[in-house]
C-alpha cells in the first residue's frame, strides 16, 4: 500500500498532516496581479492571464482555461485540445504544460461566476519544465459566491496553505492540505481511496461520529494537528513499495445532515477504513436521499 498514516498525538516528525485550520473569508477589491502580473519571460515559459465566465464556478474555470489555449494557439497559429493527462495540445506538434500560480474570482452582475487565473506556460518542447515559485497571490480573497445552486470549492495544497501551494502533486514527505469552502452550511466527509481497494475516512476522525458541519462562505484548511485536540488526528502520505502511485480524495458535500459510511478498525495506526464496492453502494445511497456535491482530486506521489 502506498499511503499510510502516523497518530499525531505519538509521533510528530510530520510527512503529510490531515485535519483544519480555519478562517473568515472577506470580500476586497481586485488584486494587484491581475494588472501587474509578470510580463518577463525566459527561454522555458512566459506568464498568461486567463479569463472565464460560466454559470459556475467549474464552468468559469473550464472557460477560462479554454481562453489559455487560445491565447497559446493564437500565438503559434495553432489548433488546440486538452488531453487527459492535463497536458495541453496544440496540433500534434506541441505539447505545452502549464502551472496555475494565482486565481480571483466574483460574482457579476449578471448572476454569473467571473475568474481570472495567472499561468505560467512552458514554452513549446519544454514538457518537463519546473516552474518557479510566484509570490504574489498573497492578500487575495476571492468574493463569496451568493447563488441558489450549491457551489463547493476544494483544492489540495503542497507544504503551505496559500494559493501559491495549490497542486495535486506531492513527494514522499511532504505536509498537504485540503482547501474546502461551500456557499451555502453544510456536512462534509473526506476519504482517501488507493489503488488496492481500500477507502480511509479521513474526517471524521476517530472520536468522532459525525460528518464535520460547515459554515456558508468560510475557508476551511484541512488536516492540521491543531484543530481538535479531543480526535485522534492523523499524519502522512508514505510511499513504500512505488516509486510513483496515485490516489482519489473524495470530498462528500450536503446541505442536509448525514451519516458517514459504515467503517472497520484494525490498526490504530490508521484512519478507519471500508473497501470501494461498500464506499461507492454508500454514496449511490446517499445521493438518493440527500442533496450531495460530490468532488474527486486525483494526488500523484512520488519518491524523491
Amino acid at each position: 500500500m502506498f499511503v499510510s498514516y502516523k497518530n499525531i498525538r505519538k509521533a510528530f516528525s510530520l510527512t503529510l498532516f490531515i485535519l483544519v485550520i480555519s478562517h473568515t473569508i472577506e470580500a476586497q477589491r481586485e488584486p494587484k496581479w491581475m494588472k501587474e502580473f509578470p510580463k518577463t519571460e525566459n527561454d522555458t515559459y512566459s506568464y498568461k492571464l486567463a479569463h472565464g465566465i460560466g454559470g459556475s464556478l467549474d464552468d468559469a474555470r473550464e472557460n477560462a482555461r479554454k481562453d489559455l489555449l487560445k491565447q497559446i494557439a493564437s500565438m503559434m497559429g495553432q489548433a488546440f485540445n486538452i488531453n487527459d493527462s492535463g497536458i495541453t495540445e496544440i496540433s500534434s506538434d506541441y505539447k505545452i504544460r502549464r502551472d496555475q500560480k494565482c486565481e480571483y474570482y466574483r460574482q457579476n452582475d449578471n448572476s454569473q461566476v467571473e475568474v481570472f487565473i495567472l499561468y505560467q506556460v512552458a514554452k513549446s518542447g519544454n514538457k518537463d519544465v519546473v516552474f518557479t515559485e510566484y509570490r504574489d497571490c498573497e492578500g487575495q480573497l476571492s468574493q463569496p459566491l451568493n447563488m441558489n445552486k450549491t457551489e463547493i470549492l476544494t483544492d489540495t495544497r503542497r507544504n503551505g496553505t496559500k494559493q501559491k501551494h495549490r497542486t495535486e502533486s506531492f513527494h514522499e514527505g511532504d505536509s498537504l492540505y485540503l482547501f474546502f469552502r461551500s456557499n451555502k452550511d453544510g456536512w462534509l466527509t473526506v476519504w482517501l481511496a488507493d489503488d488496492e481497494g481500500t477507502v480511509y475516512r479521513l474526517l471524521p476522525y476517530r472520536g468522532q461520529r459525525y460528518a464535520q458541519q460547515i459554515e456558508s462562505n468560510r475557508d476551511y484548511f484541512f488536516f492540521s494537528p491543531n484543530d481538535n485536540k479531543n480526535a485522534d488526528v492523523y499524519e502522512t502520505i508514505v510511499a513504500e513499495n512505488k516509486e510513483k502511485e496515485t490516489n482519489i480524495i473524495y470530498i462528500v458535500f450536503s446541505t442536509e445532515d448525514y451519516m458517514p459510511a459504515d467503517t472497520k478498525d484494525n490498526n490504530r495506526s490508521l484512519p478507519f477504513f471500508t473497501y470501494k464496492k461498500e464506499f461507492k453502494k454508500w454514496i449511490e445511497e446517499l445521493k438518493e436521499k440527500n442533496a450531495v456535491e460530490i468532488k474527486e482530486v486525483n494526488i500523484d506521489i512520488k519518491k524523491y
